[in-house]
């Protein structure tokens, strides 16, 4: 904790990134549990699984798809001109989902979503590009585990506010949420412009920059380190899709028994997940000192994020859920900032927008196809944990895959 507040008094331009994200993350948060609550009473099991799959496809897809013209424009232009503009046209699209609701034009919020998850997709691979810029390169990992912990904080406490609010009603939760872009927006303007540094690159990588998202693919696979780093959110995100429905549906059945109201049970389940998406990361910012012991390490806490998930689809109903919740948020935790911290620290400075474009693409695809598959499955009839068993074992496989080609090439 004395690092994390010595990292943010040292690097104010650090700091307002920061500020930022917890601002604009509290506030999506909070209107998230508004839209899942809607999706939720739409009847039955099945057919609340779907709608639920339906609005996360909305809330994800867009970013996935235009990840390969997001990341070659954050190696191209301005990375702060990228942050802000995307930053304003969140604002923008999001009051006008709160107009739209509260006139009755329900049709235009999930076309107002749409577009704002199109916009969500050049902030991502723009923000992660512009990190190595504001910290030095041995505090990458703390400013990444900082991260991370900001983002547990924001989603334990805007999910549960989340469910709170929900009870008033979606409106307010999505004025709150355009309210969280604009002083987002008003902490981003002090940034600095962070143009990308060019200097670095052979002919042979201008070459490949020309081919856009192709460049950070051809640059990662002959790199098994970087590789994984690239690609370890997509094996978790195939278990965290199928377990996230889990949890939704959870929430509805605790509801139909006469527990509490839906909008509570999801915003205590994912407070809980947020909890240990704070502490995954501190974890590993304590265990990772050596290469040997970051592998170690990294592979541990996925392993207990995986072996969470797995019980949590599995148990009846009970508080053990919430412990339960807090384990997955801390392998989630963990391999996030882990991974990102490794590409930041493998991967040059011209193609670290395509990086990220190419992690946070990969990550979306292996989620949403998670979710869609086990909604499908639990129309079918499956339950939760029939319709989750397929995804958590692809997750294991894949990572499995991951590790073994680290190992052959240091064996190598």
């Amino acid at each position: 904790m004395r690092d994390a507040i010595l990292l943010l008094r040292g690097r104010p331009r650090f700091r307002r990134l920061w500020l930022g994200n917890l601002i604009s993350q509290l506030g999506d948060w909070v209107g998230w549990v508004a839209v899942s609550v809607l999706a939720l009473g739409s009847g039955s099991e099945g057919g609340a699984a779907l709608d639920l799959a339906l609005v996360f496809l909305a809330h994800n897809v867009p970013a996935a798809a235009l990840a390969p013209l997001a990341g070659p424009l954050a190696d191209r232009m301005d990375r702060r001109a990228l942050l802000l503009a995307t930053t304003a046209a969140s604002f923008a699209l999001t009051l006008v989902m709160a107009v739209a609701a509260a006139c009755g034009a329900i049709w235009l919020v999930p076309l107002s979503l749409l577009a704002r998850s199109a916009v969500t997709a050049f902030f991502t691979p723009a923000e992660r590009a512009a990190l190595p810029r504001l910290v030095a390169r041995e505090e990458l990992l703390l400013a990444g585990a900082l991260d991370a912990v900001t983002w547990s904080v924001a989603f334990a406490l805007g999910m549960a506010a989340g469910g709170v609010l929900s009870l008033l009603g979606p409106v307010t939760a999505l004025l709150l949420d355009a309210g969280s872009f604009a002083l987002a927006l008003a902490l981003l303007w002090g940034l600095p412009a962070m143009r990308p540094d060019r200097s670095v690159q052979t002919g042979r990588e201008r070459a490949g920059a020309r081919r856009a998202i192709g460049a950070a693919i051809s640059y990662a696979l002959p790199r098994p380190r970087l590789t994984r780093a690239v690609l370890a959110k997509a094996p978790f995100a195939l278990a965290a899709g199928a377990a996230w429905l889990a949890l939704n549906l959870v929430a509805a059945d605790v509801e139909a028994a006469g527990g509490v109201a839906v909008g509570l049970g999801l915003g205590l389940l994912h407070a809980a997940r947020g909890v240990g998406a704070g502490i995954g990361p501190v974890l590993a910012a304590r265990l990772a000192r050596t290469s040997r012991s970051r592998d170690r390490a990294w592979r541990a806490l996925f392993l207990t994020g995986l072996a969470a998930m797995g019980l949590f689809v599995v148990a009846p109903s009970g508080p053990w859920l919430l412990l339960l919740a807090a384990l997955w948020g801390v392998g989630a935790g963990a391999n996030w900032v882990l991974s990102s911290e490794a590409q930041q620290r493998l991967g040059p400075d011209a193609l670290l927008g395509r990086l990220g474009a190419l992690d946070h693409c990969c990550f979306v695809i292996a989620q949403s196809v998670a979710v869609l598959g086990a909604a499908l499955l639990v129309e079918r009839g499956l339950g939760r944990a029939g319709a989750a068993a397929p995804f958590l074992v692809a997750a294991a496989l894949l990572w499995w895959a991951l590790e073994r080609r680290v190992k052959w090439s240091d064996v190598s």
